[in-house]
């Protein structure tokens, strides 16, 4: 039953990220100042955190090709 095992930990520990995204994006709107449109402005941080990490793997697949 390792198996099982690890597929729950893995579940358990996804659904504590998300809800540890879900947290930080309502802090976030939160924060926002009444004339800010929320729901544009966390989609311009969410396009900017995925612009970045996207970036990152493509630099990671390109290091890894060159060995």
């Amino acid at each position: 039953m390792p198996c099982l095992e690890a597929q729950f930990n893995f579940y358990e520990s996804y659904l504590q990220v998300m809800a540890n995204l879900t947290q930080q994006i309502m802090e976030f709107a939160m924060s926002l100042p009444p004339s800010t449109n929320p729901y544009e402005a966390t989609a311009a941080l969410i396009r900017k955190e995925t612009d970045s990490s996207v970036a990152s793997v493509q630099i990671l697949i390109f290091i890894g090709c060159l060995l």
